[in-house]
């Protein structure tokens, strides 16, 4: 015979990871000076947090 083992807590959910882009732009007056159709925009690199934290 075989016994189950009881828990005492379930865990669930999932892991998000929030990503932000550093652009080479240093100044721009309007997003779309960045962001165009058909346009490919360089980045320098990114940073990465744990989703939903909101802080760089």
């Amino acid at each position: 015979m075989r016994l189950r083992k009881k828990y005492d807590a379930v865990i669930a959910g999932y892991t998000c990871i929030d990503l932000f882009p550093d652009f080479k732009v240093e100044y721009f007056s309007n997003i779309h000076e960045i962001f165009q159709p058909g346009k490919l925009t360089e980045i320098e690199g990114v940073n990465f947090v744990p989703g939903g934290c909101g802080k760089r």
